[in-house]
């Protein structure tokens, strides 16, 4: 399967981060995470400068992956805009992200998020 997540266990689809996301045009949220997200992916340099004051700097031996559209084997209908896999050696560190554009993040959502971030051994919740 091309969506497989093959770092998450958990994960049971999802789409790789594109820089020229294929989603229509209404789509603000998932493109704008699509892109930060590929980005991240692309320019470690970036990726260390966004991530590394949140404790998880990138080194010349981390791997950066990033997902959208991502759907959990524990509750398919609750499927947050971005997932992000950081592979250092032994250690693996993963964040859910949410994106805004132009609305409010709802309390409610965020308690989802953290729930399935808890369910699933997901380090961290990020919202953008």
């Amino acid at each position: 399967m091309a969506n497989r997540i093959e770092d998450h266990p958990t994960v049971c689809d999802g789409e790789r981060a594109r820089l020229f996301p294929v989603l229509s045009e209404g789509s603000k949220e998932g493109r704008a995470a699509s892109i930060f997200l590929a980005c991240l992916q692309a320019v470690p340099t970036f990726a260390d400068t966004i991530l590394g004051p949140i404790g998880r700097p990138i080194g010349k031996r981390s791997s950066v992956k990033c997902w959208t559209e991502v759907v959990f084997k524990s509750d398919d209908q609750i499927r947050p805009d971005g997932l992000l896999i950081i592979k250092t050696g032994k250690s693996v560190w993963n964040a859910i992200l949410e994106f805004k554009v132009g609305g409010n993040l709802q309390t409610d959502q965020v308690e989802q998020y953290l729930r399935l971030a808890k369910d699933n051994k997901i380090d961290c919740l990020v919202a953008v």
